[in-house]
């Protein structure tokens, strides 16, 4: 392969990286004196760099999420251990005629529950579980645009 066409590879490798505008720009302007083996070692060693510093951000960006999904988890599951143990010992203790209405406070208060947590998600979440709860959680009656 000529000097032309190993210039043209090049470029076009650039180019079509993932490299930062201006890591591609410094690149081209040294290639526009010339492409040698060290030039390609130099765009393989930025490669390598900005796959290890992504990789990096990733690890730390899902360390984050899962420690805040943890975080809601488990407050969830502590609040909800207690409105099921209290549920079950006053179950017991019920009337067949009162289950009902004891159940429908239940689920009255697992409801309020998840909708305190929620709006605790949207409120202090600083990850991609804010996005994604507000994307698939159904929106209330105050949240929904007018339907005339």
């Amino acid at each position: 392969m000529g000097q032309k066409e190993t210039n043209a590879a090049f470029v076009a490798a650039v180019e079509q990286s993932f490299l930062t505008v201006d890591a591609k720009r410094a690149l081209l302007r040294a290639a526009a004196k010339g492409v040698s083996r060290e030039l390609w070692n130099q765009f393989n060693d930025q490669l390598i760099a900005s796959i290890v510093a992504s990789q990096g951000d990733n690890r730390l960006y899902t360390e984050r999420l899962d420690d805040e999904i943890d975080q809601f988890t488990g407050e969830y599951e502590k609040e909800k251990t207690v409105l099921d143990l209290s549920f079950r010992d006053q179950l017991k203790a019920a009337q067949e005629a009162e289950k009902e209405k004891l159940w429908a406070g239940y689920e009255n208060r697992i409801r309020s529950l998840q909708a305190r947590l929620l709006e605790r998600v949207k409120t202090t979440s600083t990850t991609i579980l804010h996005d994604v709860v507000m994307a698939t959680v159904p929106m209330d009656s105050s949240e929904r645009p007018n339907e005339e």
